[in-house]
This record gives C-alpha cells, sequence and structure tokens, in this order.
C-alpha cells in the first residue's frame, strides 16, 4: 500500500507570515496538531503543537502570575509580543518530507525513526497531501480485516 493511498489531499496550511496565534486557532477548528507552512506553492516548513509549547516554555519558564505580581507592565508588553510572533519565526525546517509513491512501511519507519506525528506528502516541491500516524494505523486495521487471518474461525456445528 502507498502512502498516496492513505494520505489525506485536503490539508490545511498556513503562511510564514500568520501569526501562532491563529495557526492555533486553526489547529484547534480542524482537529489536527499541526500544520505545513507555504509560501508561493512551496513548502517552506511546518509549525505543530509541540512548537506551539515548546516555543512558550523557552520564553515563559515561569507560571505567568508571578511575572503578573511583579511587573504587570512587563506582562503586558510581552503579551503584545506575543500575539504578533509569526508562523515563521517558530515554525520546523527543513522539513522531513515522503513522495506519494512510496509504501506506508517506509512512512512508518521516518514517522519513527525522526520520532514525529505526521509527514508532509510532497511532488515536485508542491504539498500533494499530508500522512499521519493515524493514516498509518487505519490502513494496517483494514488491510488486516481484509486478510483471510482475520476471518473468525468457523463455528462447530452441532
Amino acid at each position: 500500500m502507498t502512502v498516496e493511498e492513505v494520505m489525506t489531499r485536503e490539508v490545511v496550511t498556513v503562511g510564514p507570515e500568520t501569526t501562532i496565534q491563529r495557526a492555533a486557532r486553526l489547529m484547534v477548528q480542524h482537529g489536527v496538531s499541526g500544520l505545513p507552512v507555504v509560501e508561493h506553492g512551496q513548502l517552506v516548513g511546518f509549525i505543530s503543537d509541540g512548537d506551539l509549547i515548546l516555543r512558550q516554555r523557552r520564553r515563559d519558564p515561569q507560571p505567568w502570575w508571578h511575572r503578573f505580581f511583579e511587573n504587570g507592565a512587563q506582562l503586558a508588553r510581552e503579551y503584545e509580543k506575543a500575539v504578533g510572533t509569526t508562523v515563521g519565526e517558530v515554525m520546523t525546517r527543513p522539513v522531513v518530507t515522503i513522495s506519494s509513491v512510496f509504501g506506508i512501511a517506509t512512512a512508518a519507519a521516518i514517522m519513527t525513526n525522526r520520532n514525529i506525528r505526521r509527514l508532509p506528502v510532497v511532488r515536485d516541491g508542491q504539498l500533494v497531501g499530508i500522512v499521519t500516524r493515524g493514516d498509518l494505523i487505519r490502513a494496517l486495521a483494514d488491510e488486516s480485516a481484509s486478510s483471510p487471518e482475520a476471518a473468525p474461525p468457523p463455528q462447530a456445528s452441532s
């Protein structure tokens, strides 16, 4: 089974100029944990929920309310800056990708070896889909359900 057979073709994307606040909203709205970053039709990066969480942890190692009591004005300035931060500033690049012609075993190996949950699928630098761990699990479940070994054993007649 190939990546093309299991990938999602309609992918929500963002541009590098999109704010991280907007990207986070899109992730929640579409029930995804990451978004490909596309500029002029080319895949240039990837923003994931992990990127957003890691960015926040690096920027703010202590709870927000500590800083509020220490210096509320500073907190307000930091919030304004954070709201204006763009995807291009925090996205992961280069992006690990896969071609649609590869088998799902190759996709699974890449995901495992790179410890990633999703792979943008590209053709000539253009994003054509995305394949996730969930897609691979569904494909394996479908494949095993249709194999002869998956058939229930015959019932003994009385």
